[in-house]
């Protein structure tokens, strides 16, 4: 071969090789895109997380910038179906760095909620680690077209099976206080079916569908209205509107504005709540409408000092977590991966073979890692981000916070790629994560909800939809014509004339 040819060989091959880079460039990008988050926003993430960790006095710059790469993630997702792993970015972000910023900027307090160490001890750890968390969730994350999968699935019996689950949720509902506490929550889970329930008849095309949906809902309503605590109200019909608004494609301007729209429900729900709770408290005639009405009517409901301390400390998740990075290693050792421990131990091994097994409601953790006083009746946890510190210190806690991004994604993941096969499967999902998708919760709650939710998801599912329906509900098959061949004159030799109407022309 001579020198030419030979530089024009090598020339072709680095060619090659640069169309492969690009094209494998471009795939990776392309896969990105579409099933987590844009490349540039996990960049954005990345260096949010960096700037916090340096404390070079930009904090606020960096909680800025990382939730605009959540919330552009989020909206992007909102109509293509549910855009849980962009939910619970979104939600740490808001509660471990907006929250403690607005906290330290306005210096608002109310009683003990208030930031126990200085801005930069406090975001030196928590953007970070909100960050690595957000980096891991929409880097594996994965994301399906709720239309083109849903386009041909058979809803012959969507409200039949919607009927049987809101069944067994009001079973569950009955049975919970009678029995004693592991197999409660399981009775609880139960409960939670009627909200699978309701995707059912959504998506069931049925003309009674809404007054289905209303009866399923109801119980919510009620409880609601009876205790005056909204937080299940807001996480369902939340995650049921994301359901609802994936059914058609929306602008960009429309999604914003819709969040907007959902940001100003979500601060007046804070701002109304305390009066309108008291009232229900103590037996005083209430009206949550009335509350509501009265707030944006008078001007000096909204300038009231009472307001946005209100809204601010229900925002703010950072003062727990920064008084664990007081107390912890000062007063109290880091645990080294024992609460961890325990944590996945008591997600698997029932209660009646443990019988100290930790209970929910994160009392132990918080007077242990805080230093703080709790009553055993309130329920308060210190966070995946405060745990993750109080086990591992700042670069370990940020670490873990990584790997427990990655290790919920990744789950995630596994029940979307389920559900490409069994499509109405994607309504039970939230079935699985609703708990777990909290800001607030501790790592033993995480594993608790994830593991018996996916079992009696995954259970009820196959039990409901693979044996009951099909066996006492089978679906209706069309009635196929015979193919008729005309007995009268043939244009042609060997040719006859069908019927126009074909097996296949015929509606499915």
């Amino acid at each position: 071969m001579t020198p030419a040819s030979n530089l024009a060989s090598r020339s072709g091959s680095l060619t090659l090789k640069r169309f492969s880079l690009r094209s494998s460039t471009r795939r990776t990008w392309n896969s990105l895109e579409q099933r987590g988050a844009s490349p540039i926003s996990l960049v954005l993430i990345a260096l949010c997380g960096m700037g916090g960790y340096l404390g070079i006095g930009i904090h606020g710059l960096c909680v800025i910038l990382l939730l605009a790469c959540l919330i552009y993630e989020f909206q992007k997702r909102l109509d293509q179906g549910m855009p849980l792993m962009q939910v619970a970015a979104l939600l740490a972000a808001l509660q471990w760095c907006l929250g403690p910023y607005l906290a330290f900027v306005t210096g608002i307090t109310t009683d003990r909620y208030f930031m126990y160490v200085e801005d930069v001890t406090y975001f030196s750890f928590a953007i970070p680690g909100t960050a690595a968390f957000a980096f891991g969730l929409l880097s594996v994350g994965s994301s399906v077209k709720q239309r083109g999968l849903l386009k041909s699935v058979r809803r012959e019996n969507f409200v039949t099976t919607g009927l049987i689950l809101t069944g067994i949720a009001f079973a569950g509902r009955f049975g919970a206080p009678y029995v004693p506490g592991g197999l409660a929550f399981a009775l609880h889970l139960l409960s939670q079916l009627s909200y699978v329930g309701v995707l059912y008849f959504l998506f069931s095309r049925s003309p009674y569908r809404w007054p289905l949906i209303t009866v399923a809902l109801f119980p919510l309503f009620r409880q609601t209205a009876e205790s005056a605590m909204f937080h299940d109200l807001l996480l369902w019909l939340g995650l049921l509107f994301c359901f609802w608004y994936g059914m058609k494609k929306h602008s960009t301007g429309g999604k914003m504005a819709l969040l907007v729209g959902a940001g100003i429900v979500l601060f007046t729900i804070q701002a109304v709540k305390e009066n309108y709770r008291a009232k229900v408290w103590h037996g005083k005639e209430a009206s949550f409408a009335g509350e509501v009405v009265e707030f944006w009517s008078s001007a000096g409901e909204m300038k009231s000092d009472e307001v946005l301390p209100n809204v601010i400390a229900r925002l703010n998740q950072g003062w727990i977590i920064s008084a664990v990075m007081r107390n912890v290693p000062v007063q109290e050792p880091y645990a080294e991966g024992e609460t961890l421990v325990i944590a996945f131990a008591g997600a698997f091994v029932p209660r009646f073979l443990w019988q100290d097994k930790v209970k929910a409601g994160g009392q132990v953790n918080f007077r242990r890692f805080t230093g703080l006083n709790l009553a055993d009746s309130t329920s308060m946890a210190i966070s995946p981000l405060g745990e993750a510190y109080a086990n591992f210190g700042v670069e370990g806690g940020i670490g873990l916070m990584l790997l427990f991004g990655l290790g919920f994604s990744s789950i995630y993941a596994l029940c979307l790629r389920w559900s490409l096969a069994r499509p109405d499967f994607l309504f039970w999902i939230p079935l699985i994560f609703y708990q777990a998708i909290k800001a607030e919760t501790e790592f033993a709650t995480v594993l608790n909800q994830v593991s018996k939710g996916a079992v009696i998801a995954f259970g009820v599912y196959w039990l409901v939809r693979r044996q009951v329906i099909p066996i006492f509900f089978p679906p209706i098959r069309p009635i196929q014509r015979r193919k008729r061949r005309r007995t009268g004159h043939r244009r042609s030799a060997g040719s006859a004339t069908e019927d126009p109407a074909s097996p296949g022309q015929l509606p499915g």
